[in-house]
């Protein structure tokens, strides 16, 4: 999604519904057999923008993420679930300033046995500057409930940063790419977790109501402590429909999350 400021004129409820189907590989000496290396799965978003006021927006976002991990695996990514709401300050369309926040929770071993519930908070804020169109969000997840015999493994109290970079190429096409860094804990407060993230995408929109993305994501979880590293790739293929008021180019929800259900999945599952 790209990370274009709210334009003025986009008055009324709208909305967009996307699935996201795509393959990940995971490689480094935490993943160990019969530990899920590789998989596929289908992420499912609603995301639904209001204006309350000329210079206030507001979005609410769902989600849940599904792989093909057999429900016997170890230490594996099975589901996650979420949902997020972001309250932004906006200027004349031209640039933004708000907060946001979510819960999550993920299904990382087998039988169930293994699950992470977690709260996110942040400020974020969008800009354009040179041609490019930036989103940056800098926050926390927090908490550490779920079920573990061992102890709930996934991280928490994690501090990250976020930034995203699209520019529009005319014709309906537009590229962008982000990074991310984060730090915090993890096995149940007895670790520590590095991680770094970046990622890129290319899309184009289709008539008004449609876009099609394709989307390439990297991330790695570094566990000094133990000497344990995964590096996770991930290629997918984004499809998006829009609803409500405007058109999807100018008046589409344009608020994203960083990658919080699998940072919570392979921290909880393979790394710990």
């Amino acid at each position: 999604m790209p990370p274009a400021p709210v334009p003025a004129g986009c008055d009324g409820l709208r909305g967009s519904i996307g699935v996201t189907l795509g393959s990940t590989w995971l490689n480094g000496d935490a993943v160990n057999r019969p530990e899920a290396d590789e998989f596929d799965s289908a992420l499912v978003e609603l995301r639904l923008g209001y204006d309350f006021s000329s210079s206030l927006y507001g979005q609410l976002d769902v989600m849940g993420e599904f792989t093909d991990v057999d429900n016997s695996m170890p230490d594996s990514y099975q589901d996650g679930l979420g949902a997020a709401f972001h309250l932004m300050y906006t200027n004349d369309g031209c640039c933004g300033i708000g907060i946001f926040g979510g819960l999550f929770e993920t299904t990382q071993d087998n039988n169930n046995t293994d699950t992470s519930e977690r709260y996110l908070v942040g400020i974020e804020g969008l800009a354009g500057v040179g041609g490019f169109d930036l989103h940056w969000q800098v926050g926390g997840l927090f908490g550490d409930g779920g079920t573990d015999d061992l102890g709930e493994d996934s991280l928490t109290d994690f501090y990250f940063g976020r930034l995203v970079a699209s520019k529009s190429l005319g014709n309906g096409w537009r590229v962008g790419a982000e990074v991310s860094y984060g730090e915090g804990d993890m096995d149940n407060y007895l670790d520590s977790i590095e991680y770094y993230g970046w990622g890129a995408f290319v899309e184009k929109q289709l008539g008004t109501d449609w876009i099609l993305a394709l989307v390439y994501d990297g991330a790695r979880y570094d566990q000094p402590e133990e000497n344990d590293v995964i590096t996770e790739h991930f290629v997918g293929l984004n499809a998006r429909y829009y609803f409500g008021a405007g058109t999807s180019e100018e008046c589409a929800p344009k608020l994203t999350l960083p990658r919080v259900m699998r940072w919570m999945a392979l921290t909880g599952g393979p790394l710990e």
